[in-house]
């Protein structure tokens, strides 16, 4: 064995005592040396600029991975046709319109997020109510589903501008509204409550996307369920 040899016999002696293998890279020796253990990217399957900002939000990593063990797709759909999430379908479907824009797939994609993880109130009966009586209380219930998905949201913000600095923003038309109501409400046991104050803002002034002009979330909301009074309900009230 030749000197020089005998030298990088020693080098690569030293460096499996150290705990390096022969097959590693400088690069990944250099991240034992320096502690950088971190995790890998989430994988969103939105695109890498989406998974970097991902990444930055331990809420929105830890809800992704928790949909994606659960079966859930995320993809584009069609552009103009909305943004969505299918609790049925386990689907959460992003508005290709916003496929160059990583900030507002990211903020849209939180708000999902929180839509698909949220459970929301159970369903109320006709028993002893009116026909505005059922359709509101039914059409709440969804309107809180908003309002998690809106918690959510500004959550996944802030993680997101503490880490890099990127502000994703929060979905909708009353972000000043959102956040006074998100700093009054600091504890999870208040929770409930940020819901339905985000409720009752989001239902007459926001509209979901892909809707017709006018549509605001209240009546979008409100109209399946006043189709059902109308064709099942009703006519079972008429019977003697």
């Amino acid at each position: 064995m030749s000197w020089i040899d005998a030298i990088k016999q020693k080098i690569k002696s030293s460096l499996e005592n150290l705990g390096f293998s022969k097959t590693e890279s400088p690069g990944a020796a250099a991240q034992k040396c320096d502690g950088n253990t971190s995790a890998p990217p989430t994988v969103t399957g939105l695109g890498p600029s989406v998974d970097a900002l991902a990444s930055q939000s331990p809420t929105l990593k830890s809800n992704i991975d928790t949909l994606q063990k659960g079966g859930w797709t995320i993809r584009y759909g069609d552009a103009g046709k909305g943004s969505y999430c299918n609790k049925d379908q386990k689907t959460i479907v992003i508005d290709s319109q916003f496929q160059n824009n990583s900030s507002v797939v990211t903020q849209i994609l939180s708000h999902e997020s929180g839509h698909a993880l949220y459970t929301a109130d159970p369903y109320v009966n006709e028993t002893g109510r009116t026909k505005a009586e059922y359709v509101s209380l039914n059409a709440n219930r969804h309107l809180k589903d908003e309002g998690e998905a809106t918690l959510v949201n500004a959550r996944v913000r802030q993680e997101i501008l503490k880490s890099s600095g990127t502000d994703i923003g929060i979905a909708g038309s009353q972000t000043a509204s959102y956040e006074k109501i998100i700093s009054k409400y600091t504890s999870d046991k208040d929770r409930d409550k940020a819901r339905q104050e985000i409720a009752d803002i989001f239902a007459d002034n926001e509209k979901p996307s892909g809707s017709p002009a006018g549509t605001t979330y209240r009546i979008y909301y409100s109209q399946s369920y006043s189709d059902h009074w109308d064709n099942v309900i009703a006519p079972k009230l008429k019977k003697p």
